[in-house]
């Protein structure tokens, strides 16, 4: 069934950004993709950007790039802000430093770009340092996002959910119903893209998720969580997120051309930091009974516990940001995973 609507009710005014700082403490708003090559090659397992208060001049960029054959490259900065206003005067550029993501038509297209100085390494290195001395190469690549998924907005697809974000610390990943221009929401795409590292160059294919967070930034005691989300040649797709230790778990099926609320009969919460090859399968359930989702993951780039998370945060977790070879019903895709749990959870 051919999709006609990809706003999921919103208006195009929640595609633009906040027009001027919200008077509230640690308010923030970020844009963020996670892009996969459809061969397998190499994925970005989330490029974002973020304005969080009180130094709302200041942007916080996280730049992953990974490789199957494991290697790491990484672009995470602060940077000063740059434009905000496209041609016509409207709000759809996030922009600081290096990179840029621009709103060509809402809920419908999207480009990225990036252009800057970053360290190369690998996975294996980001699962045991915190600190990095590798050689900086000249990171840069352009993408194209065509829409293929309504919004998923946080909250909205089982009942109670939005009660289990409201007032809690999780409303730093969902954003909180109740501060001023407060929403999140994520959205499936197609891509293609041109990725170069120095004077090593590749083009793709491929698919992500987009997502766009305005919410309060508090990791309070939240203790972690797994994320994951994907879409299929046929168009079919899945995402869900669970928060712990917060009462808050939902999830979608997308199956002719319909968002299916979908409940989390079993996620594979992180215990290890392992190379490519963990059993990351998901089960969910929908009114069209039970979805039994394999997964395997393909790469991945670790934060350490110890780690400033993303240039800026006091991190006492554990973090992965990678990608999954997913199949479901005969098809593969490759898709987004990110999870996070306490040093004491991990196996030794």
């Amino acid at each position: 069934m051919p999709v006609t609507d990809l706003t999921g009710g919103l208006g195009v005014e929640a595609e633009f950004g906040l027009k001027d700082q919200p008077d509230i403490a640690l308010m923030r708003e970020g844009v963020s993709v996670w892009v996969y090559d459809d061969e397998g090659r190499f994925g970005l397992p989330r490029i974002a950007l973020e304005a969080i208060g009180p130094d709302w001049d200041q942007r916080k960029l996280q730049v992953n790039v990974a490789f199957a054959d494991g290697r790491v490259v990484i672009g995470s900065c602060d940077a000063p802000a740059g434009p905000r206003e496209d041609a016509e005067g409207l709000l759809s550029v996030y922009s600081g430093g290096p990179l840029e993501f621009r709103c060509l038509e809402p809920f419908q297209r999207w480009s990225v770009t990036f252009d800057g100085p970053a360290i190369d390494t690998t996975e294996a290195q980001t699962a045991i340092r915190t600190t990095f001395q590798e050689p900086k190469v000249r990171l840069r690549f352009e993408l194209e996002v065509a829409m293929v998924v309504p919004p998923w907005i946080t909250g909205t697809m089982l009942p109670g959910a939005d009660a289990a974000l409201e007032g809690t610390d999780a409303q730093f990943v969902g954003g909180q119903r109740s501060a001023e221009g407060a929403m999140r929401y994520e959205q499936l795409f197609r891509s293609t893209g041109r990725l170069v590292i120095d004077d090593e160059e590749w083009t793709f294919d491929g698919s992500g998720l987009r997502i766009h967070r305005q919410g309060l930034r508090n990791l309070g005691e939240f203790t972690g969580h797994v994320w994951q989300s994907a879409v299929f040649p046929s168009g079919k797709a899945f995402g869900y997120m669970w928060l712990l230790p917060f009462d808050y778990k939902e999830g979608f099926v997308y199956e002719d051309g319909q968002m299916l609320p979908a409940r989390i009969v079993q996620a594979p919460f992180m215990s290890k930091m392992l190379p490519a090859g963990e059993d990351v399968s998901v089960v969910l359930e929908t009114e069209r009974g039970r979805h039994e989702i394999r997964g395997e993951t393909a790469y991945s780039v670790f934060i350490r516990h110890d780690e400033p998370f993303w240039t800026e945060r006091e991190n006492r977790l554990e973090w992965q940001q990678g990608g999954v070879r997913f199949t479901w019903d005969g098809e593969s895709a490759y898709g987004m995973m990110e999870r996070s749990t306490l040093p004491d959870a991990m196996e030794a």
